[in-house]
């Protein structure tokens, strides 16, 4: 099977979850024996972060300056949903054409069996203006009400074309299937993210200094500011404890966690880490694992820490994560204030035996989404859309 997989932006430079993602599925596909063309459309000239097999065929095709460009116009001719940069008879300044007929020319050339995009402003470079007698399947590696409420899929009415082109769709859990219907009609399966089990496990045992940690970008979405104001209120009641965010950082964000910081007087106990490497090996030093995100697509970050035997806090409204953490099982899910988180941290600071109890939990759980597994459903939905599409042409 010849497979190629189509990032727009974010794939170069950035240690994202979804670059894991689409990387581990790349160097998996390619050890079943199939064929891999991972492609994205980057103006810059950066390298992937996570390792690639060499057996996977990586391309670049450098993006268009018409992203600069119809920026530029925007100015003038406004960003609304009348705005002529947005019309679909405009071709001249329309990015997804040009990336779309950019990438005509890579798939004629390589011929492959099926296609994926992993968002919807993949879907819009692959098939804008374009049909193909080639299965097009979407991932949705976010929040599903994230992906079709953002402000570039409202200002374009012509989207449901490109989407009636596309063969499946694929979530990463069920609860998503009602919303993704409001807007596809196609066939749509469900396969969450695969989890690498881990052998080794955090530590229960007393020592000088314990840590609240959460890994993911610095961000609003994220509201590590909800984990700074809880915090601030158990700093008297627990000096041994510590927290650290690690993740790359947006800079006004950052500046306002920053500011938090300082005005709680946490310059010593909260610590912006920055990037790392080795996420596990700095997981593997925490006790516990806070996870403040209002929106996820999965929750990567918490799975992993489950993985290592964390107990994990996480909100209630956040999707995916509300159903990774297991409320009083392997964790708590809590209301978006800081009592409540700040409550939750507290239960699980005092009580090192219930940190191992829910740890074990969740490490348990997370054996569900071992990779073999999820590899093995992916597979199989992928032979099981060429077979129908071979059916459907011998039909014809």
């Amino acid at each position: 099977m010849k497979i190629l997989i189509y990032r727009r932006m974010g794939l170069v430079g950035s240690r994202g979850g979804v670059e894991r993602i689409l990387t581990s599925f790349s160097n998996e596909m390619t050890k079943r024996g199939h064929q891999v063309f991972l492609l994205t459309n980057e103006r810059k000239k950066e390298e992937l972060r996570y390792p690639l097999s060499e057996k996977v065929y990586f391309k670049n095709i450098g993006g268009t300056r018409l992203r600069g460009v119809r920026r530029a116009l925007m100015h003038i001719f406004g960003r609304g949903r009348n705005s002529p940069l947005f019309l679909k008879k405009n071709k001249c300044f329309n990015e997804y054409y040009a990336s779309s007929c950019r990438l005509k020319k890579e798939i004629d050339a390589w011929q492959p069996d099926i296609i994926i995009g992993a968002c919807l402003k993949d879907i819009m470079d692959i098939l804008y203006e374009q049909n193909y007698d080639i299965p097009v399947g979407l991932m949705f590696h976010n929040n599903i009400d994230y992906e079709f409420n953002a402000p570039w899929v409202k200002r374009m009415d012509f989207l449901k074309d490109e989407l009636e082109k596309v063969s499946f769709c694929q979530i990463l859990t069920s609860a998503f299937e009602g919303k993704v219907r409001r807007y596809y009609k196609g066939p749509v399966f469900c396969i969450p993210n695969a989890v690498t089990q881990q052998e080794e496990n955090v530590s229960y045992s007393p020592k000088d200094k314990y840590t609240v940690m959460m890994q993911g970008r610095v961000e609003k979405m994220k509201y590590q500011e909800l984990v700074v104001r809880a915090f601030a209120l158990l700093k008297e009641k627990y000096p041994q404890w510590q927290v650290e965010f690690w993740g790359q950082q947006r800079p006004a964000y950052t500046e306002e966690i920053i500011r938090l910081i300082n005005e709680n007087g946490l310059q010593e106990k909260v610590f912006l880490k920055g990037m790392t490497s080795e996420p596990l090996k700095e997981l593997l030093r925490a006790d516990i694992c806070a996870f403040s995100s209002i929106s996820e697509g999965f929750g990567l970050a918490v799975a992993e820490a489950m993985s290592v035997g964390l107990p994990c806090v996480g909100l209630k409204v956040c999707s995916s994560v509300n159903e990774l953490i297991e409320d009083g099982k392997t964790g708590f899910l809590v209301r978006e204030t800081p009592e409540d988180f700040a409550k939750a941290l507290s239960v699980l600071m005092d009580n090192s035996d219930l940190r191992e109890k829910m740890g074990t939990a969740g490490k348990l759980k997370i054996k569900a989404y071992s990779p073999e597994i999820i590899w093995n459903k992916w597979e199989n939905l992928l032979t099981g859309v060429l077979e129908k599409k071979r059916k459907d042409v011998a039909e014809e």
